[in-house]
């Protein structure tokens, strides 16, 4: 079992089938990019004192990403200075909120 920063990275066939598949689709940054957003999602949680599924956490961190990869058609949407996405998709229109 792994523990990173006191966290418990899920170790079920699930998340191992998850981790050899984007192991074997991103490029080894963009892989451990997405290795470390689990733990930082799980710590957050945890110092709010959130209850969350970890295993569901952890697919949703792995695979966060998999839409910036070639195999999956990369797509990049244009985005302004003031983070809001261009209005030429105003479906998408958003900024970034602070907490």
């Amino acid at each position: 079992m792994t523990i990173i920063a006191g966290i418990k990275i899920p170790d079920s066939a699930m998340a191992r089938q998850a981790t050899e598949l984007i192991r074997d689709t991103e490029s080894e940054q963009l892989f451990h990019h997405s290795t470390r957003v689990f733990p930082f999602g799980a710590l957050t949680g945890e110092r709010r004192q959130l209850q969350y599924d970890r295993e569901l956490l952890y697919i949703g961190a792995m695979f966060h990403d998999i839409g910036l990869t070639k195999q999956q058609g990369r797509r990049r949407l244009p985005f302004r200075k003031s983070n809001r996405v261009d209005a030429s998709f105003p479906s998408l229109n958003a900024s970034i909120i602070a907490p």
